[in-house]
């Protein structure tokens, strides 16, 4: 019968090589605790502190506006373009026929303007703009 050691190293062994090899591929290294015991900790790094500071991203609006297409149609090429059921892309076609436009997605700018893309590349009519949280 054989018994397994456990992963965490006591202080008094020797990692060696081992552990300077952890250090510089993992960026981690072992810390002693009060129990005498090693345990890997991750270290920290400028880039990880920059990227907390980065402001949040501006969002944009995708403005789908009304068109002369059959509702059936235009509800079709919206449920393939955007993660929408059919109901809810023929919804939205009603509301633009009353209101002229209506936001269908509120998004990154790289995501919009990839949907309105979409969109006009299929025929339909759609813009973007910022989206103001006010």
């Amino acid at each position: 019968m054989t018994t397994r050691t456990p992963l965490l190293a006591y202080a008094d062994t020797d990692l060696g090589g081992e552990l300077l090899q952890m250090k510089s591929v993992l960026g981690r290294v072992f810390r002693r605790g009060k129990n005498r015991l090693q345990t890997l900790e991750k270290e920290t790094t400028a880039s990880a502190t920059k990227k907390q500071k980065d402001p949040p991203e501006e969002l944009w609006r995708v403005m789908f506006h009304n068109s002369e297409y059959m509702p059936e149609r235009v509800s079709g090429v919206l449920t393939k373009v955007f993660p929408i059921s059919r109901r809810a892309a023929f919804d939205i076609c009603v509301r633009a026929r009353s209101t002229g436009t209506v936001a269908v997605v509120i998004t990154n700018k790289k995501q919009a303007e990839k949907y309105c893309g979409a969109l006009l590349r299929r025929g339909l009519t759609a813009t973007i703009e910022p989206h103001d949280v006010m």
